[in-house]
């Protein structure tokens, strides 16, 4: 076996391989590699069949010859680093990872999979490279930080001094001022700051930590005293106050203190000014408007001081003005649809920090070849696609829409003039100019003559008195064979807290509306739920006001099964698709269920799934259909 049989062999294993004989290929890949000992992609292509044969251990050790022999061999590398997520041994993975972001950077592969091994990592002590690795991807502007929250509070839980003052915060909360600083210099951990200033961070301990931290201060800054903790640490509490809306409790007293505090403050004052942003938005107060136009000039500077002032300062002046500038498409004269619309002029949801974002855009076409190669597409354009995102809100899914495929054009559309001032100073900030932004009901947008390739109405219609309805008006709006990305609450996941909710007063206004929702949360932290309905303090939208009431105080919502679903998609002539990306262990427990090919697009099979696992679908169902020609 030597010379040309090398391709040949090479060839034969292969297709052993492909067609699902690993451990004939393994064998033959074997056999190769003690013939070519010294060639690293033998050892790569053994290991390959090895992993595929179920014998993962040895398909390490195949892995590691192959990187021995040459350590550039960027594929074989992530092989292991997969192989050894696959065992568990994520440490010795995130290290292999490491190796490879620090080569090439812009790898979102390699990016990726560092995340999702970082998501699955619990953490008995302190990891330097899985630190280390959080907070190079803490530094980057094309992914979603919420998604490292989960790897990143486990991690800083288990730095001890850490860990022992949230247990001090956590004894004394809600009345008792602890003896002890809460925010002594030496927890001032660079990721603490990171997850504090970038992410909503789901976790009572942490906000009760927080919450009597922040009282502390105050007492220091209003009777005159020395603050001597770290001043980055300081900027990113109040970050984490203002990001969360000051959802965290406070008593008349230290509402007293704090504008007391802010009175007197000059942009001189960072540490008071930080304290006092812990309790108000820092945008109403002179000092710290005087003090961003001393920063606003650094651009680059990622700090938790100008992170939050551009946020509290620049960014509402820049809303202001985009909303004065809105087009309108059409009336909102709905009655549900007004009182929807009044929440989200209150409360704009989500108040996002970061978002995903894709380097190299991929056509419709290219994008649903890979997701559903199957399906017919005759008479769209998957070139260039007129898109429409109905109902876009903040712009989260919006701009994320318009960047991930090529050449689109989008138009979004939302009823609440604030929140699409944000959405659009986000895609500003973004370079996102291929969105068009309108104020319109979806249910009047039957007047459009335009017609799209695709429609995506994701957290929408369950918020209308017929949601149906809402969705014929869409139906109306795709071309013959177009798609729709829809997403719907699922009624099987949701009714675990259905005990929870309640109405917002009748005619509260702003202020009473945060009250209200503040006295909510107080008493679910200070008397936690023990049944089904506890799922809530671990979902990140508890955590703000805005998202609080997006959860639980809603103006209105309607949930879905899916025979309901199904019923729907046959009354408007929709022909179901498949779910949005599941994970794939959801993914595999489904097959292995019901393995006849085609079940995946069957919706009473995913219904008595669900009825087995009901937070398959937590979030929402998030799924594709089409219109029949």
């Amino acid at each position: 076996m030597a010379g040309a049989d090398w391709q040949a062999d090479g060839r034969e294993a292969g297709a052993l391989l492909k067609a699902g004989r690993a451990e004939e290929a393994a064998r033959l890949y074997q056999r190769i590699a003690q013939v070519h000992p010294r060639r690293p992609d033998a050892h790569n292509n053994l290991a390959v069949a090895l992993k595929a044969a179920g014998r993962t251990k040895e398909a390490v050790e195949s892995y590691r010859r192959a990187i021995k022999l040459d350590a550039g061999y960027g594929m074989a590398r992530k092989n292991l680093a997969r192989a050894l997520r696959q065992l568990g041994r994520h440490e010795e993975a995130i290290s292999h990872l490491a190796m490879l972001s620090r080569d090439n950077p812009s790898d979102r592969d390699v990016q990726s999979e560092t995340i999702d091994t970082l998501i699955e990592m619990d953490f008995a002590k302190p990891s330097p490279v899985a630190h280390k690795a959080l907070l190079d991807l803490f530094q980057r502007r094309d992914i979603d930080l919420q998604r490292l929250v989960g790897p990143a509070m486990r991690l800083v839980l288990v730095n001890r001094r850490f860990a022992r003052l949230i247990s001090t915060a956590s004894e004394a909360y809600p009345d008792r001022i602890p003896g002890r600083p809460l925010t002594p210099r030496e927890i001032a951990d660079p990721l603490l700051i990171a997850l504090l200033t970038w992410t909503i961070v789901p976790s009572p301990e942490i906000e009760a930590w927080i919450t009597l931290a922040r009282r502390q201060l105050l007492t220091l800054a209003g009777t005159g005293q020395a603050i001597t903790s770290d001043p980055a640490l300081l900027w990113a509490i109040a970050a984490q106050c203002q990001v969360s809306e000051h959802a965290q409790t406070v008593t008349p007293a230290e509402q007293i203190a704090a504008a007391a505090l802010s009175a007197r403050l000059t942009g001189d004052d960072p540490a008071g000014l930080a304290v006092a942003g812990m309790y108000l938005p820092l945008g109403v107060l002179p000092a710290a408007r005087a003090l961003w136009q001393r920063l606003s000039v650094e651009p680059d500077d990622r700090s938790p001081m100008r992170a939050l002032l551009k946020r509290a300062v620049a960014d509402p002046i820049a809303e202001r003005r985009i909303a004065s500038t809105l087009p309108t498409l059409t009336a909102v004269e709905d009655r549900t649809s007004l009182a929807v619309q009044d929440q989200y002029e209150t409360s704009p949801y989500p108040k996002w920090l970061s978002i995903d974002r894709d380097r190299q855009p991929r056509s419709l076409a290219d994008r649903l070849a890979q997701r559903f190669p199957a399906l017919a597409t005759q008479g769209l354009d998957l070139t260039t696609p007129r898109i429409l995102v109905a109902g876009c809100g903040t712009g989260r899914h919006a701009i994320t829409t318009a960047g991930r495929y090529k050449d689109c054009t989008v138009l979004a559309v939302d009823i609440s003039r604030v929140s699409l001032a944000f959405a659009l100073r986000q895609a500003e900030a973004y370079g996102q100019e291929n969105i068009t932004f309108a104020r319109a009901d979806i249910l009047k947008l039957a007047s459009l003559e335009d017609r799209f390739d695709l429609i995506e109405c994701s957290g929408v219609l369950h918020h209308m008195a017929d949601p149906v309805a809402g969705w014929r008006v869409l139906r109306g709006l795709v071309k013959p064979g177009g798609l729709m990305r829809i997403g719907l609450y699922s009624a099987h996941a949701r009714q675990r807290w259905e005990s929870l909710r309640a109405p917002v007063p009748d005619g509260a206004d702003r202020e009473q509306t945060n009250d209200f929702l503040r006295q909510k949360r107080a008493g679910l932290l200070t008397d936690p739920p023990t049944g089904p309905e506890s799922v809530v303090l671990r979902i990140a939208d508890f955590y703000s006001l805005s998202g609080c009431r997006d959860l639980l105080f809603h103006a209105r919502e309607v949930q879905f099964t899916l025979p309901e679903i199904a019923a729907a998609l046959a009354d408007l002539d929709l022909e179901f698709v498949g779910f949005e990306t599941l994970p794939e262990p959801v993914n595999e427990a489904f097959r292995q269920r019901f393995a006849k090919p085609g079940s995946e697009r069957d919706l009473s099979l995913w219904d008595a799934f669900e009825r087995d696992n009901p937070d398959t679908f937590i979030a929402m169902y998030q799924f594709w259909c089409q219109a029949k020609p």
